[in-house]
């Protein structure tokens, strides 16, 4: 297939900084993530009481708006855009195993890879076979709805 999107870098950019005993202190982390030739960057509206799929991830090469192939993915960064109320981020492998978490007001979570990247169980983990990332869903914690910002950046 000819194109005219060239790869690129993605530097991404995390930075901790405070004022502690009169200094500055803190870090900041810059990862740079070559071969990006795609991003998906969106505003959802979750509604309250709802689960929202946010972006899916597929493991037999089949892509759609907001499907991506799980080899491709570089990065992605889900950020709760409410200012007063949590957001219920559900995340699910191709094992059928779940991590759960919630971002306060503002908060992000990003994910830097997809494909054979996670272990999540029911139960103690003792064994250790990374499995890929197949959808990340938003649920509002309050009965309002809620915007939350998604970004991925792909192959």
């Amino acid at each position: 297939m000819a194109t005219n999107v060239l790869p690129s870098f993605l530097n991404v950019s995390i930075k901790e900084s405070m004022l502690k005993d009169g200094k500055i202190v803190g870090n900041t982390v810059v990862r740079r993530i070559a071969d990006v030739s795609n991003t998906f960057e969106r505003t959802i509206t979750c509604k309250g009481g709802v689960e929202t799929t946010l972006y899916e991830v597929s493991t037999d090469n089949t892509t759609s708006g907001a499907k991506f192939t799980s080899t491709d993915i570089r990065y992605a960064r889900v950020t709760n855009r409410d200012t007063a109320n949590g957001v219920r981020i559900r995340i699910a492998n191709s094992g059928s195993d779940e991590i759960v978490l919630n971002l306060n007001p503002g908060e992000s979570y990003p994910i830097f890879a997809h494909a054979n990247n996670t272990v999540m169980s029911t139960s103690a983990i003792t064994t250790y076979d990374m499995l890929t990332i197949t959808s990340v869903k938003a649920t509002p914690l309050s009965g309002t709805d809620q915007d939350v910002q998604v970004f991925v950046a792909s192959k």
